[in-house]
């Protein structure tokens, strides 16, 4: 038997294993390691499996996540949240739909603090749609905001995916977190666009707030400066050279700490715990996953798929623009079935050696990869933020919720039309800051 039709083989078995249940992270581990058997013998499977995890995790560059979990988790504590949300709610509130366009504002400022988007969803569900209710908001139009805004923080520094795809494609943390703030404000822009339209059309779903006053925005200005320092000292500090990413997220930990402490003082010690036990549940898991990725990434090369992927590419002539086309479909629809993070772990090591066969830039695509991975995660049947919200807002059914969802679905459409025909969107700010030969 072929590698190439071992490395097929594979495949089916390792979705059969999804199909059953089996945590992802397990499902790859397990499926590369019978592969390795097959092809190198029991000695050579378990040799691969003793060194594989070490290899993997024991680089400190694996630092970043859990430091910059605990930052987010610790500002989640601390209640930054309801800070960036008064603030955009004081300037946008009295807008037909105002409070909606706040959500996605205050959404977006929150993921700078966290990088998380199920933080700033059920954050955002907790906040922002009791105020909607009080001002009689259409449930579709209020869990559509809070389910669109909360996918932002996959995309906006210190986003958690950007880090996983720097660490498997080599390209620069840097160069990703700055790739990702222009597409990020496109997608504000873009959902406040289809906000305004909503209201325009059926005005009964967005009915305009209070008028805040000029004294009443300055205070809320004002009460937003931890953000600001927090958020600015760890960017700031890391795009201008002064420390390096792991550094980075220490720093961030420790502002977002005093930050914690200095607010609630005594109760602060459950906060911390909680945010500690929070961090390594999620670090738990995502190491899991990059290592059965690993596990399954070698299993894959060792196959020479990814060298018979190319050469179907070769054959057929097809051009980037058309093979990113491709990809860009084939993830929407994996991503409206599974998890959209383990496809994107599955299939990365697979594809490299194809878009470096093309010259695609692995920046561009991992942008493009992540606002799909955006629309994975709010698409039936298995938005994972969609079921969240269902389970927090018992009173809204999830078929509203789902037809709230469905025209910010069309804006990130867009959003990813726009980045492939104009890469400069993801590419310009990167090249600005940090030119790839000085990296």
């Amino acid at each position: 038997m072929s590698p190439e039709v071992i490395g097929l083989i594979g495949f089916g078995f390792l979705f059969f294993f999804m199909y059953l249940g089996m945590p992802v992270g397990f499902c790859m581990a397990l499926t590369g390691f019978l592969g390795n058997v097959c092809l190198f013998g029991w000695k050579g499977g378990f040799s691969q499996l003793g060194m594989v995890p070490y290899a993997t995790v024991a680089s400190f560059t694996f630092c970043i996540i859990p430091l910059f979990m605990f930052m987010g988790n610790l500002s989640f504590a601390a209640g930054l949240s309801e800070n960036a949300y008064s603030f955009v709610y004081k300037l946008l509130g009295r807008f037909r739909g105002g409070l909606a366009m706040a959500t996605v504002g205050a959404c977006a400022i929150f993921a700078a603090c966290t990088g998380n988007s199920i933080a700033s969803a059920t954050t955002m569900a907790r906040v922002a749609f009791p105020e909607m209710k009080k001002y009689n908001y259409h449930p579709a139009l209020s869990t559509g905001s809070i389910a669109s805004g909360g996918t932002l923080g996959m995309l906006i520094p210190p986003s958690a995916p950007l880090i996983l795809y720097s660490i498997l494609t080599g390209a620069s943390i840097g160069r990703l977190w700055l790739a990702g703030i222009l597409p990020a404000l496109l997608l504000v822009v873009l959902f406040c666009v289809t906000i305004y339209v909503v209201t325009k059309v059926k005005p009964e779903m967005g009915p305009a707030g209070e008028r805040a006053t000029i004294s009443e925005i300055l205070r809320e200005t004002v009460a937003l400066w931890k953000v600001v320092i927090m958020v600015g000292m760890v960017l700031g500090g890391l795009w201008g050279g002064f420390f390096s990413p792991s550094q980075a997220g220490a720093i961030g930990s420790t502002i977002a700490l005093v930050i914690l402490i200095a607010k609630k003082r005594k109760s602060s010690i459950k906060d911390i715990a909680e945010a500690l036990r929070g961090t390594a549940k999620s670090v738990a898991m995502i190491f899991t996953m990059v290592i059965g990725a690993m596990i399954l990434g070698d299993f894959m090369t060792a196959s020479e798929l990814p060298a018979y992927l190319v050469k179907i590419i070769t054959d057929y002539q097809l051009s980037p623009m058309m093979v990113v086309f491709i990809l860009m479909c084939v993830y929407v629809v994996l991503g409206a079935f599974t998890d959209e993070l383990a496809i994107a772990l599955i299939t990365i090591p697979i594809l490299m050696p194809a878009l470096d066969a093309l010259k695609i830039d692995t920046v561009w695509f991992s942008i493009l990869l992540v606002v799909n991975q955006q629309m994975g995660m709010i698409l039936p049947p298995v938005g994972v933020i969609v079921f969240i919200l269902a389970g927090m807002l018992n009173e809204v059914p999830m078929y509203t919720i789902y037809k709230g969802i469905l025209p910010f679905a069309v804006a990130m459409f867009i959003a990813i039309l726009m980045i492939m025909l104009i890469p400069q969107i993801a590419l310009w700010l990167p090249n600005l800051l940090m030119p790839a030969k000085l990296i």
